[in-house]
């Protein structure tokens, strides 16, 4: 039976937010799987969890470290058994998925690298 507003859940998702994104861009920043918004959900089911995750690229190179580093959280939680990763392609990934701590990050980069988006930009050919 799937329990909804779990503590344990509650604890994973805390624990999901201390592993780093590995291959970001802003990987030295302090960014985790959770901040970038791979991480779509976590059910418990008895004594097993289940984390759904949707990678930022189909052939992340990542993604098995990303995978263990997950499953390896299960004995922080004597009541679970087992963590599952499920890879999902569904929803896809989009920077809208940033939290706003990776959005202000992302925005202070691309200022500091001159990608601002300016209004003289000139318009988009027909």
């Amino acid at each position: 039976m799937r329990q909804e507003n779990d503590a344990t859940v509650a604890a994973l998702w805390h624990e999901l937010a201390t592993i780093g994104d590995p291959c970001h861009v802003l990987s030295g920043h302090g960014l985790s799987i959770v901040d970038i918004g791979i991480v779509n959900r976590v059910e418990r089911t008895g004594d097993a969890i289940e984390v759904g995750v949707t990678f930022t690229e189909a052939a992340c190179t990542f993604s098995y470290g990303i995978i263990a580093a997950i499953e390896d959280l299960a004995p922080k939680f004597p009541e679970i058994t087992k963590i599952t990763v499920v890879s999902e392609h569904y929803p896809m990934w989009t920077p809208d998925r940033l939290s706003d701590k990776a959005r202000t990050l992302f925005a202070d980069k691309r200022r500091r690298f001159g990608f601002a988006q300016t209004t003289n930009a000139p318009e988009a050919r027909p």
